[in-house]
């Protein structure tokens, strides 16, 4: 976990209170999203506060399956990156599962923009997400 390097320039930040609860919401559910990691610059595109939250656990070595190639990019500007999953381990028995990509740094920068960028995330019914809390409060603790 720590040979993935946070990348300087990631635009996202998350206070103490959003980080405990997502510490919590990651032993609650496990990884709901995926861990995305540049090899070429050692930079993680995706999963900077699930990297943080995770710190302060034990986690195995991450476990690689086999190599894959991919065509990426818009029309015009396509490449091809060489990519492979893994996954890692929690003290807690959690998997967590890794992309590792080929990217250049523009395109990783572009990609960790698209992946954070709340406008791009949709936004919750408020009517529907009332019924669905309190069917989770009838069925669950």
């Amino acid at each position: 976990m720590r040979e993935f390097r946070p990348a300087a320039y990631n635009p996202r930040a998350i206070s103490a209170h959003a980080l405990d609860g997502l510490r919590r919401s990651l032993r609650t559910f496990g990884d709901l999203s995926g861990f995305v990691w540049n090899a070429r610059t050692g930079n993680i595109v995706c999963a900077h506060q699930r990297r943080e939250a995770l710190l302060e656990d034990s986690i195995t070595d991450i476990a690689w399956g086999d190599d894959y190639e991919v065509q990426l990019g818009d029309d015009g500007a396509r490449f091809s990156s060489v990519e492979r999953l893994g996954w890692f381990t929690s003290t807690s028995g959690a998997r967590y599962s890794v992309r590792r990509v080929d990217w250049p740094e523009a395109f990783e920068k572009a990609a960790n923009i698209t992946a954070n960028d709340a406008r791009w995330q949709g936004t919750f019914d408020d009517a529907k997400l009332q019924i669905v809390l309190s069917e989770i409060s009838l069925e669950s603790p």
